[in-house]
This record gives C-alpha cells, structure tokens and sequence, in this order.
C-alpha cells in the first residue's frame, strides 16, 4: 500500500469517528470549541490530521 493511500485511509477514519459521535452541526460547533488544539491554533487556520491524536472530544 502506498503512503499516500495509507493517508486518505487514516483521514477517512477520523472523518467517520467524528461524523459518528457529533452527528449534527452544532455538536460538532460546540466541541470543537472545547478542543485545546483549536483553541491554540489561529484563527481561521485548519486542524491537521496528524494533529487528531490530541483530540479529546472523540
């Protein structure tokens, strides 16, 4: 498997945990403002990936 594959499929199950636990917009709103790393990071900017094991929301 290449790297890249192994990527996409390690961002699809991030994106199927989160989308499992907050199924509606303003539950994802809400943790997401709880998170630490979003609360360090500008405004406006992304969150990596490989920023998602210190979420604690999930």
């Amino acid at each position: 498997m290449k790297s890249e594959d192994a990527h996409m499929i390690e961002e699809l199950r991030i994106i199927q945990q989160v989308a499992e636990k907050f199924p509606g917009e303003a539950a994802v709103y809400e943790a997401a403002h709880r998170e630490k790393v979003w609360q360090e990071a500008a405004t406006g900017s992304l969150i990596l990936y490989s920023c998602a094991y210190k979420l604690t929301e999930i």
